[in-house]
């Protein structure tokens, strides 16, 4: 990707983060209160791997991330797992 189509891709996804932490926040961090992390972590899990892979996102024409990069010959994301999310 060269530099000024890669600015504008950051620029694009630096807007796209609120909105995908707003979401977040409304759908796992805020509907009901866990009694673990691990439950948080599986709960969070769950809801990203649903955001990828089977919601619909007006932005890529009602696709899922991932048929987006199926259909374009782009990389899936590997699915987020408790143990990534420990690891950091």
């Amino acid at each position: 990707m060269e530099g000024g189509a890669r600015k504008k891709a950051a620029t694009y996804f630096a807007g796209c983060l609120p909105y995908f932490v707003g979401l977040f926040k409304l759908a796992v961090a805020e509907r009901r209160s866990y009694a673990t992390l691990g439950a948080f972590l599986r709960a969070a899990q769950d809801w990203v791997l649903f955001y990828n892979t089977l919601r619909p996102h007006e932005s890529l024409k009602y696709r899922s991330p991932d048929q987006f990069a199926q259909e374009h010959g782009l990389p899936v994301v590997p699915p987020i797992t408790l143990l990534s999310c420990l690891a950091f």
